[in-house]
């Protein structure tokens, strides 16, 4: 059952999270939160600090919330295949691309400058701690011979790269849809096989030939 304390946390974090992302951290007071939660002054200093722990508290939250997915995708799936590539690309997509996942890295985006310790901590809980856990995933792939010997970190990295794509960026600056359906699996989709052509060693790709002349 859930405390006094637990469930005034709990009212103050909500308050405040839809406050943020309603109308931004800049312009969010701490009066707007404690009228929306009925919280006191006191309470804010005892659980957050102040405002800028507040965010620190949503950022743990929602980032979590956000890359969960990814992070324990490793230890519940067999080495990688195109169909858990794909699978695993779906989630990504839907989580990155969310509304609240959105609104919470226009925020970050805004207040880096004055505050980076936050966006280097959402960094940390959520895309590195995730690049990490992928890639210790494809390192088992590599290990069954599915890959060639590239850093795992890398080919984390750039898959994640390829599935979210610079949909993110625009969706950020408020200038792509919601994606359906059937755009997120074309999307994935054609990210895996971009993917899978460029690092499967069926599909050598030899480093020594990029800057070959073409032919005429």
């Amino acid at each position: 059952m859930q405390t006094r304390t637990e469930a005034r946390r709990c009212a103050i974090l909500e308050a405040a999270t839809d406050l943020f992302l309603e109308k931004g951290y800049e312009r969010t007071t701490l009066d707007d939160i404690l009228e929306r939660s009925k919280g006191s002054r006191s309470t804010v200093y005892k659980l957050f600090g102040n405002k800028e722990g507040l965010l620190k508290a949503i950022v743990e939250e929602t980032t979590g919330e956000i890359w969960a997915v990814v992070a324990d995708w490793h230890a519940k799936n067999p080495p990688p295949t195109e169909q858990s590539l794909f699978e695993l690309g779906c989630l990504l997509f839907t989580a990155v691309m969310a509304p609240r996942a959105i609104a919470l890295h226009r925020i970050l985006v805004a207040e880096g400058p004055y505050i980076p310790e936050i966006g280097a901590y959402c960094l940390k809980i959520g895309p590195d701690r995730s690049k990490s856990r992928l890639a210790e995933w494809f390192a088992e792939g590599q290990r069954s011979g599915h890959f060639m010997d590239y850093a795992p970190e890398d080919l984390a990295q750039i898959f994640m790269g390829l599935v979210i794509t610079d949909l993110h960026l625009r969706r950020t600056f408020c200038q792509a849809p919601m994606s359906d359906e059937d755009t997120l699996r074309r999307r994935v989709k054609t990210a895996v096989q971009i993917f899978l052509n460029g690092v499967n060693k069926t599909a050598p790709c030899d480093p020594e030939r990029r800057n070959l002349p073409v032919k005429a």
